[in-house]
């Protein structure tokens, strides 16, 4: 049985309300979006990730993926918005059987086409570490 007391499930979290802006079409770690977490045991990590989000221009896409060190997890990626005007987005990222260790897990982010600018604010990150 799982002792659940607090601290049992490993947790870390981060928040920015700061405005940042990419234009790069290749991925890159989106400002402020990064923890660290320490799992003691194989788990399945809970990556919960809400921004408010914005594109220069219509005709374009701003996508985000979350990372856990160098594995992708599920979805490998999703559409933060196609919107020019600014909306709310939410999404679960999942990845599961995780050995213990430290980690970090950080969103990272690209446009398309290069010529639009993508933008963020009002973000959360929260990662959840469960039993595997």
């Amino acid at each position: 049985a799982t002792d659940l007391a607090a601290g049992s499930f490993p947790h870390a979290s981060s928040y920015s309300a700061t405005v940042a802006s990419t234009t790069s079409s290749t991925w890159s770690d989106m400002p402020e979006m990064s923890v660290n977490i320490v799992l003691n045991r194989k788990s399945d990590l809970l990556i919960i990730f809400s921004s408010e989000a914005e594109l220069s221009a219509s005709g374009g896409s701003l996508y985000a993926r979350a990372m856990v060190g160098s594995a992708v997890s599920k979805p490998e990626w999703v559409v933060l918005t196609q919107e020019s005007r600014w909306s709310s987005c939410s999404f679960v990222f999942y990845l599961p059987n995780v050995s213990a260790g430290t980690y970090t897990v950080k969103i990272m982010w690209r446009v398309e086409p290069f010529i639009i600018q993508g933008m963020v604010r009002n973000r959360a990150l929260n990662v959840i570490a469960l039993p595997a």
